[in-house]
């Protein structure tokens, strides 16, 4: 989990619908909501009692999604939460020669994450890291560096298969994976290949 901003303790957990204990917490589960979700929940006490968040009748998605992964921006008024979701917005798309780009889904709150605003951040790397058609940003850590008098510059955490090179083996996905940190100056909202770290 996660503090917001005030104090709250804040966590995401694995849900499945299929369990008639919690098929009250949403509709049915098929064709348009998958049965397996992620909920929020949240302390005000410091984790003596913990709430369900409320979910959004046309997304079934909590309102608010924040988790373990949230940043929250340095210098920043009100404070501002941000995190990938994990969730890519459309395909990738050819930018140039040797690059490609994709938008990944962002959320962002300054409502101490009592609520979430989604954004798309656009992705740029080089093409054959996103030859494949996909990155992942379901696990990734964001945190800044920043020197004195200068906006923050964000780092992050992704993963994908790059072409013709070898990786990581994950049979779920029939690819190979290399992790490799990604790099934004305006606040998460575009972000840059920066290195490999392993593979």
């Amino acid at each position: 989990g996660t503090a917001a901003p005030n104090g709250d303790l804040i966590v995401t957990v694995g849900v499945n619908f299929q369990n008639s204990l919690v098929k009250r917490w949403v509709p049915r589960c098929g064709p348009r909501f998958a049965c397996v979700q992620s909920r929020s929940k949240r302390s005000r006490d410091q984790g003596g009692h913990w709430e369900m968040l409320p979910v959004n009748a046309t997304t079934n998605r909590s309102v608010s999604e924040f988790s373990n992964y949230a940043f929250a921006l340095p210098g920043s008024t009100p404070r501002e939460l941000i995190q990938f979701t994990g969730y890519q917005l459309g395909s990738v798309a050819a930018a140039g020669s040797a690059l490609s780009s994709v938008r990944m889904e962002m959320i962002r709150s300054v409502d101490n994450a009592q609520t979430q605003q989604t954004s798309a951040a656009t992705v740029l790397a080089p093409a054959g890291l996103l030859r494949a058609g996909w990155i992942s940003t379901s696990h990734t850590s964001i945190v800044a560096l920043q020197s004195p008098g200068e906006p923050p510059t964000l780092l992050a955490n992704i993963y994908a298969p790059w072409e013709g090179v070898d990786g990581y083996n994950q049979p779920a996905k029939r690819s190979k994976t290399r992790v490799a940190v990604i790099r934004s100056a305006d606040a998460g909202r575009s972000w840059r290949y920066l290195s490999t770290v392993a593979w």
